[in-house]
């Protein structure tokens, strides 16, 4: 641990590349500030090669490439996104960003075709599938969902509700932590998920008088 022997200072530590910011609230100790949380980036990484009729690379350059998402690898499938961009090429390869230039709206939750076309040329074929990396985009949405609930639950998220019929939702109007507590001549006893209520019989001798009211005919007990 690196530590610094003065009250309230603040000083920049670099580890592999990231420097992070501590600072020190009293002496000998060290705490680190909370990091900070960024959104995924929603671009997404695409090289090729920019080959001649002939199959020799194109001249050095920029060039203009417009790339387009499509939801489907047919020529009547709808386009979704698209953007142009001025690529820099060296013998033949290249490296854009797709969404550098105009964001990516889409939630990744299809298959999509990548079509690329340079400069005023017809798009260049065959469309390249996307693969599993950029639907990781996806798991953003996990954060604001708004899908109906399923199951046990009602309503939709990110605030579903318990549905009726399918929990115990109170025990005499109590919620929450609630606490039987056995009475007299009476024992709980409990065996994993299994609470056993059990009753001992009574001490009494039997009855031996009845007191007669108004209007009732007092009678003996049988056998006195």
């Amino acid at each position: 641990m690196l530590q610094r022997k003065t009250k309230g200072s603040m000083f920049l530590i670099s580890f592999l590349g990231i420097t992070f910011l501590w600072s020190t609230l009293l002496v000998g100790q060290t705490i680190p500030l909370p990091i900070p949380i960024y959104p995924i980036p929603r671009t997404i990484t695409y090289q090729g090669v920019l080959d001649q009729t002939n199959g020799t690379p194109v001249p050095d350059g920029f060039y203009t490439l417009k790339f387009t998402l499509y939801n489907g690898p047919n020529s009547n499938a709808a386009a979704l996104w698209t953007e142009t961009q001025s690529v820099a090429v060296i013998k033949g390869l290249f490296n854009a960003i797709l969404g550098s230039v105009n964001p990516i709206p889409l939630q990744f939750g299809r298959e999509l075709w990548l079509g690329k076309t340079v400069g005023s040329g017809a798009e260049l074929g065959p469309r390249s599938a996307l693969t599993s990396t950029p639907y990781s985009i996806h798991s953003v949405y996990a954060d604001s969902l708004t899908d109906p609930a399923g199951g046990a639950l009602t309503g939709s998220y990110p605030n579903p509700g318990i549905a009726n019929g399918e929990v115990v939702r109170s025990i005499n109007t109590l919620k929450d932590s609630v606490t039987l507590a056995a009475g007299g001549n009476v024992t709980t006893t409990r065996t994993g998920n299994t609470l056993t209520i059990a009753a001992a019989g009574g001490t009494g001798s039997g009855i031996s008088a009845v007191t007669a009211g108004t209007g009732l005919p007092a009678v003996a007990p049988v056998g006195m």
